[in-house]
């Protein structure tokens, strides 16, 4: 009869993985776990649920966003648990009721059942390069500029560079553009309408 490690194993001999591929996959360094498992008294408990704990959260959080998710959760279970073996999944009703909710909210969630099928979601996962980012830390689109080289600015998004230093101001089709030393910024306010959204930007030197 084959004998299958217990979760806790799984998930420690996970950790000691993602210590020799620092080189390889940085972002691991971020990873950590979620301690809303195992069993505890009913003080520890009380207590834990008081700051915040949460019953069915995954196991795992890595907060790096690839493949336009936000980040990656993951549920661990023992080989025993996989349902083709003639286990019951390992999912309790929570556990799946959280995984479909952060789905919903743009993350990747995943059971994995054992330390190499984590490894194999992970590494599946950390196979593109990282997106950029701009001002504020904030994900950013890939521009696409207009036949003038124009790119349209989405509400939310961050801008290429801070608004603190413009050298001169100018009017286009009617709308007032401003330059820094390194962009252009065209804004929605013009002579009727006091608006000052920024509706679109480029290098100033292209």
């Amino acid at each position: 009869m084959k004998t299958y490690r217990l979760e806790h194993d799984e998930q420690a001999a996970l950790f000691a993985w993602t210590r020799w591929q620092h080189a390889k996959y940085p972002e691991l360094r971020l990873m950590f776990a979620i301690p809303n498992g195992g069993h505890r008294n009913i003080l520890v408990a009380r207590k834990m649920k008081e700051e915040g704990v949460k019953a069915g959260v995954p196991d795992i959080f890595l907060p790096v966003a690839r493949q336009g998710f936000h980040g990656l959760f993951l549920e661990m279970k023992t080989e025993a648990n996989r349902p083709s073996r003639g286990g019951k999944g390992g999912l309790s009703d929570l556990q799946a009721h959280w995984i479909g909710e952060l789905r919903e909210q743009g993350y990747r969630a995943e059971v994995a059942y054992g330390r190499d099928e984590a490894v194999a979601i992970l590494e599946d996962y950390l196979r593109e390069p990282r997106p950029e980012y701009g001002t504020g830390g904030k994900m950013m689109r890939e521009p696409k500029p207009d036949a003038d080289g124009w790119i349209p600015h989405v509400p939310g998004d961050p801008m290429p560079c801070a608004l603190d230093d413009i050298i001169v101001a100018m009017l286009r089709d009617g709308h007032i553009c401003e330059q820094t030393p390194a962009y252009l910024f065209c804004f929605a306010k013009d002579e009727h309408s006091p608006n000052e959204e920024i509706i679109a930007w480029k290098p100033a030197n292209p």
